[in-house]
C-alpha cells in the first residue's frame, strides 16, 4: 500500500522503519535532494537500462592554459585558468546540445558531481575541484553514442554558440575557450569507469543505499 512501511527487528534492541519502495513514498527530506530528484524526474523503468559513465577534466587543457600564461607572461593577479566556471560553461553548453536531441533534462540524461561541495563557499572551495570527476546517467542504450559523440565533439560550433550566449556581453573566459578551441583540446575527457543496471536494480539500490534509517528505542 502507498505510504506504508514495514518493520525490521532486533529482538530486545532497535527498530528500523524502512519505506517498502523507492518510487511508491519519499518523505521531503528525500525527495528534495537534488540527484535523488534527478532520478524521480528521469523515472526508472524495470525493464529499461541506464548507463553510467564519468568524465575528469583533461590534464592536456590544464597544461596548455598554463604554457599559454607562461608564454604570453600574463598578469598573476588574474591570468587565464582553468576552474570551476570555465568547467560550468562547458557543462550547460552540454546540457542544452543534449536537449536538443533528447528532450528537456532529466528525461533521458543528466549529470551531476561526484563530489557534492554545495554547501562549501566559493572562497573555500578546493584547487582541485575542476579536475574532480562528473558522473553522467544516460537513460536507455540507444543513447549512449550520442552523448558520447556530444562530449567528444565539445568544440563544434553549436556547442561554442551556447557557450557564447552565457557569456554575453562580457566573455570573460573567451581566451581559455577560444584557445583549447582553436588547438582542437577538449576540456574534458572520459575516465576508464562505466557501469550499467536494469530499472530493477536501480531502484532497490537507491532505496537500499540512499536513505539512511531511523534509529527508535526499543521500548521495555
Amino acid at each position: 500500500m502507498r505510504g506504508t512501511t514495514r518493520t525490521i527487528e532486533k529482538e530486545g534492541m532497535v527498530e528500523i522503519e524502512q519505506d517498502t519502495s523507492y518510487l511508491d513514498y519519499h518523505p521531503s527530506w528525500f525527495a528534495q535532494d537534488p540527484i535523488r530528484r534527478m532520478f524521480q524526474k528521469m523515472g526508472i523503468e524495470d525493464q529499461e537500462t541506464y548507463t553510467f559513465l564519468m568524465t575528469v577534466a583533461n590534464p592536456d587543457a590544464l597544461n596548455r592554459i598554463d604554457q599559454y600564461n607562461k608564454e604570453k607572461k600574463k598578469d598573476a593577479s588574474s591570468p587565464p585558468r582553468f576552474d570551476m566556471r570555465l568547467l560550468d560553461l562547458y557543462l550547460n553548453a552540454l546540457t542544452s546540445t543534449s536537449e536538443s536531441h533528447l528532450g528537456k533534462t532529466p528525461k533521458q540524461y543528466f549529470f551531476y558531481p561526484l563530489v557534492d561541495s554545495r554547501q562549501v563557499h566559493s572562497l573555500e572551495q578546493h584547487a582541485d575541484q575542476p579536475t574532480w570527476p562528473i558522473v553522467h546517467v544516460i537513460k536507455g542504450t540507444q543513447n549512449i553514442k550520442l552523448i558520447l559523440d556530444l562530449v567528444d565533439n565539445i568544440h563544434d560550433d553549436k556547442t561554442y554558440q551556447h557557450i557564447q550566449e552565457q557569456e554575453t556581453p562580457f566573455h570573460y573566459r573567451k581566451e581559455e575557450i577560444d584557445l583549447l578551441r582553436s588547438e582542437g583540446i577538449n576540456p574534458l575527457q572520459w575516465y576508464d569507469w562505466s557501469a550499467q543496471h536494469n530499472g530493477s536494480t536501480l531502484k532497490d539500490a537507491l532505496t537500499l543505499f540512499c536513505r539512511p534509517r531511523n534509529y527508535i528505542e526499543k521500548k521495555y
